[in-house]
């Protein structure tokens, strides 16, 4: 009798025990219900079976992490961390770039340049209109200039970003390693810690996968294993952390692999293998997509520069030049290749021709003859500067330089003389980075060449060899805002044969199309995602009405349990006093 109520109160008590095992969960679950990364404990007694039934004998706490659908959310958030970066800095730069009816766009420059053009037109000798003119131009300038630092401000900011990126990598790499470790000493002794380390992985997990795409898998003692897409691994027995040295600042001409330094992984550069996660939006961006951008107002600037330049060599100021400085740098044993003639001639303020000489081209074969030959003509002396400049000058400070191309074809360009060593140019510097209006216009706007120095053949000393009024420049200038000319393909724009004014604007709306398309995309993709995350959790996670139901419904099985164990009690001590 006495063994047998020793029997009941022991299969009681472990009950009891068995029962407040599952209280604690359900308790620990209401708990952590908002945590991020945590999954539903449940607990499982282990049984015995004897005399009494089956009797609990402790038990086993496991987590609800679902590897497959954690798999699917690991595979949307790559793509996520990806699209948001793309989008969050084209949405920068289209914002920068300003629409197409701004007051400072490119477009919004270059109508207000081209229509003083044409007021030139009208009155090519109005100081106001020229000062205006060349305002404009520098205004062109000025934005090309800024939207090219934007571009590499940009790029550099990613740079910054890479770095940064590439530090919260190793870090989640590092954080992964430590849970394995722990796994590999605590769990198999410990089901609960075993539980808690799988959320922690599946949350480090989905870390790792905000800045970088990878493949994944679980050995047979739980511990996750990491490569890269490329094949390298990056968490095996320990963690490999990838590695990379920032360039402090970026400009046009520095692209991966020439002046970027790799990412790399184990010795191994894996750069242009990493597309997914933030991290691939970020070297998408750094090395396509902002260099697209750069590329095409390269081209816009060099076409617009050459353009105008073009027209502008073809004239002459009045009042003239006193000295002409050349823009190209060359050695005096550069070979000059040339036909045809030029005329260079003296004139005063008034456009009266004090000499002039025509130079036959074919009888130079180097960029120094060429400057001897201009320092033998009368009133002339030349040089090349310490950079290659061709200078020009008139031996008489009150008298200017001016010259009539002609017939002049000079180079692989086939350019006018003047156009050639660019002693009239409008804008100077290789592209949009460094486009500026030259010099000498900002200095006095009234040396903008809107004239032309005759080519007759019965021009004589004491002509006026410039007229006053000529209008045929201006006019010719004003019309290349709307004249088809010939573009290199540039970024994701293919050669193609449009205006100035189209190309201006295919840019910008390239552009906020590109940061449209980007932004939907992200969008689309986050809904995926979301719900990936809302079915995983809905799986997985806490429902606190349930857990409420657990708690209530175990704390009737902890009270039944109560009272059979006051009830054994009570037998006993009746047993116990009968026996007294």
């Amino acid at each position: 009798m006495t063994l047998s109520l020793l029997n009941g109160l022991h299969v009681s008590l472990r009950g009891l025990q068995s029962t407040e095992e599952h209280i604690k969960i359900a308790s620990q679950n209401i708990t952590n219900a908002d945590r991020p990364g945590y999954t539903r404990k449940t607990f499982e007694s282990d049984y015995i079976t004897g005399n009494f039934g089956s009797v609990p004998i402790g038990g086993t706490i496991f987590g609800s992490l679902n590897k497959f659908l954690l798999e699917g959310v690991v595979s949307d958030t790559i793509n996520v961390g990806k699209k948001a970066v793309v989008s969050e800095f084209l949405d920068i730069y289209v914002r920068r770039t300003g629409s197409i009816p701004s007051d400072f766009s490119l477009t919004s420059t270059l109508n207000d340049f081209f229509s003083h053009l044409d007021l030139l037109t009208i009155g090519p000798e109005n100081r106001v209109q020229k000062e205006q003119t060349v305002s404009d131009a520098e205004v062109i300038a000025l934005y090309l200039r800024d939207m090219s630092n934007t571009i590499q401000s940009q790029r550099t900011e990613v740079e910054i970003d890479i770095d940064k990126t590439v530090d919260r990598i190793n870090q989640a790499l590092t954080n992964l390693n430590d849970i394995n470790e722990k796994i590999i000493r605590t769990a198999p002794s410990n089901s609960a810690a075993l539980a808690d380390f799988e959320d922690k992985q599946g949350a480090e997990l989905q870390k790792l996968a905000e800045e970088i795409d990878f493949t994944y898998y679980f050995d047979s003692r739980d511990r996750v294993q990491i490569y890269h897409p490329g094949g390298q691994p990056m968490l095996l027995l320990r963690d490999l952390p990838l590695s990379f040295d920032p360039v402090s600042t970026l400009v046009g001409s520095v692209t991966y692999p020439s002046g970027i330094n790799p990412i790399e992984l184990n010795g191994v550069d894996i750069t242009t293998s990493i597309k997914g996660g933030r991290l691939g939006g970020l070297i998408e961006l750094r090395d396509v997509s902002l260099v697209e951008e750069q590329e095409k107002f390269n081209e816009f600037a060099s076409v617009l520069r050459d353009t105008l330049n073009a027209a502008l060599n073809t004239r002459a100021s009045r009042p003239s030049r006193n000295e002409l400085v050349g823009e190209m740098g060359f050695a005096a044993a550069d070979p000059f290749a040339g036909t045809g003639n030029v005329r260079v001639a003296i004139t005063n303020n008034a456009g009266v021709v004090q000499s002039f000489t025509d130079l036959n081209l074919a009888a130079y074969g180097t960029v120094g003859a060429v400057a001897t030959a201009l320092n033998g003509l009368p009133g002339i002396t030349a040089s090349l500067s310490v950079d290659g400049e061709l200078i020009v000058t008139s031996i008489d400070p009150t008298l200017g330089v001016s010259i009539n191309e002609m017939s002049s074809d000079v180079g692989a360009n086939n350019r006018g003389f003047s156009h050639f060593f660019g002693l009239n140019n409008l804008f100077t510097g290789l592209g949009a980075e460094d486009i500026r209006v030259a010099d000498y216009l900002l200095a006095n706007s009234d040396h903008l060449a809107l004239g032309e120095l005759s080519a007759s053949a019965t021009l004589a000393v004491g002509d006026i060899g410039i007229s006053l009024g000529d209008s045929s420049v201006s006019a010719s200038l004003s019309t290349a805002l709307d004249r088809s000319i010939s573009f290199n393909a540039a970024g994701d724009f293919s050669a193609q044969n449009v205006s100035l004014r189209t190309y201006a604007e295919s840019v910008m709306s390239r552009a906020a199309l590109k940061g449209s398309i980007a932004q939907d995309e992200f969008d689309a993709a986050d809904v995926v995602r979301q719900q990936e995350v809302d079915f995983m959790n809905n799986t997985t996670g806490v429902n606190v009405d349930e857990e409420m139901g657990v708690l209530l419904e175990m704390e009737s099985h902890y009270q039944a349990s109560a009272q059979v164990i006051a009830v054994i009690k009570g037998l006993l001590e009746e047993l116990i006093a009968t026996v007294r």
